[in-house]
């Protein structure tokens, strides 16, 4: 049992290589450094993934991003004017009437955006349809698309009001910043005081920051603050032993049998999300390399 373990742990820190060249691979870190429009891209590309089908999620992360571009009309070529044009209209990412109108219970979310009108010319476009092009791995194709979640409105806005604070806007500059200056800790806890960053979003961002910058130390406990727990990592970690459902317990089971082992926790907790989410395609890839046998099953 202790050698099955052992060669588990090992296959999942394989498909955490897997996940880092397949999905971090598509990052530039002396672009993400240099340019705040692709930093605040690195940053919506987890913070959207919200416990809901990931391809949904990312069709609203390209609506958001395509009602960004349009409303500050951004200069491709310039990333800087755009910046400037952001902070200049900071007054946008006010969300106190739409939180007003949320807390008092008196609408439900959807009467709301009906009644879009009553809010700044930003947000209502957030709450309109529109179609728009969707990119998802190496496919394009046109949907019509609209944030009908009071959550990732709320995020947008606070998003966006966290870039106009900072000196060069740059989300992927800061964080790692907060990490190497502040710690684990006060980054963390940074991250979850905006609206729609739970514990697994503000866990995904550091997991992956720190993976695309293997250089910083980690102290052992720190790795709890970078392992995200979804449905996949679950249903993993019960199809592997795992015997609880609390968690926080499955990110310290996984840690503890890395550490016992030698295996890096923040390429396990990639590789077992990775397995989780293209178990499928995983299997269809070996179906003709491999004959199954019935003691297999």
């Amino acid at each position: 049992m202790e050698s099955d373990n052992e060669l588990t742990l090992s296959n999942l820190e394989f498909f955490g290589t897997v996940y880092v060249k397949e999905h971090l691979g598509r990052f530039h870190i002396d672009v993400l450094s240099t340019d705040w429009w692709s930093a605040l891209g690195f940053y919506f590309d987890h913070s959207f993934m919200r416990g809901r089908r990931d391809e949904l999620s990312n069709e609203y992360r390209c609506f958001a991003t395509h009602i960004i571009d349009r409303y500050f009309q951004f200069d491709r070529s310039d990333h800087s004017i755009g910046f400037t044009s952001l902070k200049d209209k900071r007054r946008l990412f006010d969300k106190t009437e739409l939180l007003r109108e949320v807390q008092s219970g008196s609408r439900r979310f959807r009467d709301i955006v009906s009644h879009k009108s009553e809010f700044n010319q930003f947000i209502q476009e957030l709450m309109t349809e529109d179609e728009i092009v969707i990119t998802l791995d190496d496919t394009e194709y046109k949907k019509r698309v609209a944030l009908t979640n009071v959550e990732d409105i709320m995020m947008v806005l606070d998003t966006l009001e966290l870039v106009t604070d900072l000196e060069d806007g740059n989300l992927y500059n800061h964080v790692l910043r907060s990490i190497k200056t502040k710690g684990f800790g006060e980054t963390y806890v940074e991250l979850v005081s905006m609206r729609g960053i739970g514990d697994k979003i503000a866990n995904f961002i550091i997991r992956d920051i720190l993976l695309m910058n293997n250089e910083i130390e980690l102290p052992s406990k720190v790795y709890e603050r970078a392992f995200p727990v979804d449905t996949w990592v679950r249903q993993i970690a019960v199809g592997i032993g795992y015997m609880g459902s609390n968690d926080n317990d499955i990110k310290k089971w996984f840690i503890a049998g890395c550490q016992k082992y030698g295996f890096n926790p923040l390429l396990v907790a990639a590789g077992t999300w990775y397995l989780g989410s293209n178990s499928l395609n995983i299997i269809f890839k070996h179906l003709n390399r491999y004959s199954f046998r019935l003691d297999d099953a």
